[in-house]
């Protein structure tokens, strides 16, 4: 049996590992939803937090939860998905062991899950 797959020994990256123009309207992208996403979650965190200490209502605290979250998935997920997709791939080398990266996956999917959780 001969197998048709060819080896790459050039050291040229695939063409999905390049920095080009469709790579940057993402990052860009990233980059303007993350300042509106600060900017509205932080004002309404300061908005509900202010609405608290007047009068405390569930409605106010559930919306407070909520913004947390958010504010969550904004700070934490979002600058990760940039940094992510500037380096295109992220080779730890030696310092990053497997745990590390397990941490990471398993942290992006609970933040995931917080942010969803509370637009239901």
């Amino acid at each position: 049996m001969s197998s048709n797959k060819t080896i790459n020994c050039v050291g040229a990256t695939p063409p999905d590992m390049n920095f080009n123009l469709p790579l940057l309207s993402i990052i860009a992208t990233y980059i303007v939803v993350f300042i509106i996403a600060f900017i509205g979650n932080f004002t309404m965190f300061l908005i509900l937090c202010r609405n608290q200490m007047v009068k405390v209502r569930r409605v106010h605290s559930l919306l407070l939860h909520m913004n947390i979250a958010h504010l969550m998935v904004t700070l934490l997920y979002m600058p990760k998905e940039i940094m992510h997709n500037y380096t295109i791939m992220w080779n730890g080398g030696d310092v990053v062991t497997l745990q590390s990266v397990q941490i990471l996956r398993r942290l992006r999917c609970v933040l995931l899950n917080i942010g969803a959780g509370f637009n239901e």
